[in-house]
């Protein structure tokens, strides 16, 4: 299988080399990004792009589709139609994203994480870890204020500025405020 998919790619102008049995790599053109390998076991395919991202494929079902569809999502970020994105905190990832700029198709990859109160995702933001956002095309990352680059760390900086103007009583009403909205969120509460 690992060949066949070596072989469609070819196909569409990707090169993969083969790195074992059941692995093949496509090699960065920027260190930034890294390596996309797939590698195929157990019944599913599993994509990485670097250290970043991962993305599995089942191919249970009709192989020629799943095939089908992993040359797509590759062809498709190499060819600089995708945006891959990925936030973190300090120097965790927390989430990833591949975004299709033509089609608007999107995978993403978010670890499960307890649950936080209001308070505690209000000091997150003050936390010297905080989350920040960096963007790549297949050439290597996307400057900050291009038009596909998430501004997600830019509005939480703006946001952080923001609550920092405010009192200690207007903060405590904040939070309150905050904790109301998040349990009417959750249906648990």
């Amino acid at each position: 299988m690992i060949e066949e998919l070596r072989q469609r790619l070819a196909a569409v102008g990707v090169t993969a080399e083969e790195v074992s049995p059941s692995a093949i790599t496509v090699r960065a053109i920027h260190d930034a990004v890294g390596d996309i390998t797939i590698e195929y076991g157990e019944g599913e395919f599993t994509i990485k792009i670097g250290s970043h991202y991962h993305k599995h494929f089942d191919s249970q079902g009709d192989t020629s589709m799943e095939l089908d569809n992993i040359t797509y999502f590759i062809s498709d970020f190499v060819t600089e139609h995708s945006i891959l994105t990925i936030q973190c905190r300090g120097s965790e990832v927390v989430t990833a994203r591949l975004d299709n700029t033509k089609s608007g198709e999107y995978s993403v990859l978010v670890p499960c994480r307890g649950k936080q109160s209001g308070w505690s995702r209000i000091a997150s933001l003050f936390r010297a870890n905080h989350k920040s956002a960096q963007s790549f095309k297949w050439s290597g990352p996307v400057p900050l204020f291009h038009p596909h680059h998430s501004m997600d760390d830019i509005n939480m900086q703006k946001l952080a500025e923001a609550a920092s103007q405010l009192s200690a009583d207007e903060m405590g009403d904040l939070v309150s405020e905050l904790e109301k909205r998040f349990s009417k969120q959750d249906p648990n509460k």
